[in-house]
């Protein structure tokens, strides 16, 4: 595995042409790795691949020169987690695994049974955080998107038009067919599937009844026993990606 360090910006990248990095990188790359000029790095935007690059310049801010592009292969399987707004420490547990394990964007539902709100732009600003650093941690070079914190009102805007879209819900767990015998189903495997998981006190009835008779969900099992919404999210990335997507 390569110890090269990682780092996400949001500037263009293009060979040759330094970039300055912030304050806070600075101190990362300079003071924690103690690196210095001639060193080599990582610089990733997002865009789908990481440059090679070395630091060109640290009296004063802080320059980086990148390289060479590394593209980076596009996901076999594109996931979209529609997750009940929960607690800060699930939540946060789920964008950052969610990150390591492959999701591609979320979706956070402000469902009947929420005990968490959603608390405007700066909820939204350290979710962000937390998966670009998974993303530098994981050396992912696409970031996890995140659309706005919505109710069953805005759901059916804010999903994918295109793929499967299934459902978690505990009280179905003896009554459904659990997500292998689902795959098995399948004429071709989907590039697109969609998962919702409840907060942390479930989906109610009349919620699961509107997602199957309304928004296209059909219910799938994770196995006979109850698990928190942040494990449930994160087992049902785990078993897609071992199915159908690149764990396969």
């Amino acid at each position: 595995m390569s110890t090269t360090p990682r780092l996400y910006t949001p500037q263009p990248l293009c060979a040759g042409q330094p970039v300055t990095l912030d304050r806070e990188a600075q101190r990362y790359l300079l003071k924690v790795l103690r690196l210095g000029e001639g060193d080599a790095l990582y610089l990733f935007n997002g865009e789908g691949g990481a440059w090679s690059a070395h630091i060109t310049q640290t009296s004063g801010p802080l320059q980086v020169t990148p390289q060479q592009f590394e593209p980076e292969p596009m996901a076999p399987l594109n996931l979209t987690l529609v997750q009940g707004l929960s607690r800060s420490g699930p939540m946060e547990l789920v964008i950052q695994k969610g990150v390591e394990l492959g999701l591609q964007q979320l979706i956070p539902l402000q469902s009947a049974r929420s005990v968490a709100r959603a608390k405007g732009e700066h909820k939204l600003e350290r979710w962000q955080r937390i998966a670009i650093e998974a993303a530098e941690q994981c050396r992912r070079s696409r970031l996890l998107q995140f659309q706005p914190v919505c109710d069953w009102s805005q759901l059916a805007g804010s999903l994918p038009e295109q793929g499967p879209r299934i459902l978690f819900w505990e009280d179905h767990r003896h009554h459904t067919p659990s997500l292998r015998q689902w795959a098995a189903t399948l004429e071709q495997a989907p590039t697109q599937i969609t998962l919702l998981i409840g907060p942390e006190g479930g989906l109610s009835a009349e919620e699961v009844t509107h997602a199957t008779t309304n928004l296209g969900f059909q219910t799938c099992s994770l196995g006979p026993r109850v698990l928190r919404t942040e494990t449930a999210a994160l087992a049902a990335i785990t078993a897609l990606q071992a199915l159908l997507g690149d764990m396969a």
